[in-house]
């Protein structure tokens, strides 16, 4: 008995999925506007396909010309580099000076203790 009661509830259910299919595609029935959610979902589905089909077009010319691929990246290495040097890049890796403003007061302090205060620079 138990084995019939659970084909009659998958027969329910094939039922309601079938309705709710064809409740969708009736003319009569207004669409449900999208939801943000969904929305969100297809332009980030959009723009994932996008790059996708970049990605796979610049795949084909690698393929294609990779002799021509490595010429052009290690020239436009040679040129990044050549731009660093014409402008005296240089990399700053002091925490101090790259996080803290320019005119604040702990930079002002440090700047005494390093220079005027005549505290000696070696720890103890």
């Amino acid at each position: 008995m138990s084995s019939t009661k659970e084909e009659e509830i998958e027969v329910d259910v094939d039922v309601d999925i079938h309705a709710d299919h064809k409740k969708e595609h009736d003319d009569d029935v207004p669409l449900e506007e999208p939801t943000c959610l969904d929305r969100w979902a297809h332009g980030v589905h959009r723009i994932g396909s996008w790059v996708g089909r970049q990605l796979e077009v610049v795949v084909r010319n690698v393929i294609k010309r990779p002799k021509l691929v490595v010429f052009v990246t290690v020239v436009y290495a040679i040129f990044l580099a050549a731009v660093g040097v014409s402008t005296n890049f240089n990399f700053e890796t002091d925490g101090d000076l790259m996080w803290t403003p320019q005119n604040a007061y702990t930079v002002r302090n440090g700047d005494w203790i390093d220079d005027e205060s005549g505290f000696p620079t070696d720890g103890r």
